[in-house]
């Protein structure tokens, strides 16, 4: 019963780490450009502690704010407000990119847990000009399959969370066993066919692998992340 509640937790967890990490992160594409004024600043609200992180190692803040406005009012509100900008809209979240004029790019998230409903959650990232591409680092002892290539490295050093992505021609089924392997050569029990927890280290891992697409690239994550195992 406690490992199930754990893995229910772990789940829960997953959905937060979404609007944190997987929709922040930096894609090529078009954006706004705006000078000075942040946008994230522009939606009245209540701001949380930010939080510090690496992404390919580079130094990063991720913002948190109640936002005290429904989520059609926040893209009504910032419609008004500034020109031209892009919006990013799918069921209750609408992300929004601009660009500064000194090349930086910011990038906000708005999340509404049901519709009409408030506090919003406004997730923000400042990345640098040229954003921070993989330099092909990995996070110290994150299993990494053979033959992968690695796309993306991230760290939230306040709560020793790790995170990576690869991408890969081998199959689907040859990668999980082998990080299965590993994980269970070094002291991880098995808790599903891709989570696993480290009694002694007081850790979870969890991976997840894709099937192959049209060029038969199949993509993975992996994630390490601490989790309180005494009764």
């Amino acid at each position: 019963m406690k490992y199930l509640l754990i893995v229910l937790c772990f789940f829960s967890f997953l959905l937060y780490l979404k609007a944190e990490v997987f929709s922040l992160f930096p894609f090529h594409g078009s954006a706004s450009e705006t000078s000075g004024h942040f946008i994230s600043n522009t939606l009245e609200g209540i701001d949380l502690a930010p939080e510090s992180l690496k992404i390919n190692g580079t130094d990063l803040k991720l913002k948190m704010r109640l936002v005290s406005t429904p989520l059609d009012e926040c893209a009504d509100i910032l419609v008004k407000n500034f020109k031209g900008l892009n919006f990013f809209v799918s069921e209750n979240t609408l992300m929004i990119d601009f660009k500064h004029t000194d090349g930086s790019l910011e990038r906000i998230y708005l999340v509404s847990f049901q519709e009409g409903v408030y506090p919003v959650i406004q997730f923000s990232m400042l990345f640098p000009e040229g954003l921070p591409v993989s330099n092909g680092q990995w996070c110290e002892n994150l299993p990494l399959p053979a033959q992968a290539s690695i796309k993306t490295s991230m760290f939230f050093q306040e709560r020793n969370l790790k995170y990576g992505a690869f991408t890969s021609y081998r199959s689907k089924a040859s990668i999980e066993e082998e990080l299965s392997a590993i994980l269970e050569n070094n002291q991880w029990s098995q808790l599903t066919n891709c989570i696993f927890i480290n009694q002694e280290k007081e850790k979870m891992i969890v991976f997840s692998v894709s099937e192959p697409d049209e060029n038969g690239v199949v993509s993975g994550f992996i994630i390490e992340k601490p989790v309180n195992l005494k009764k």
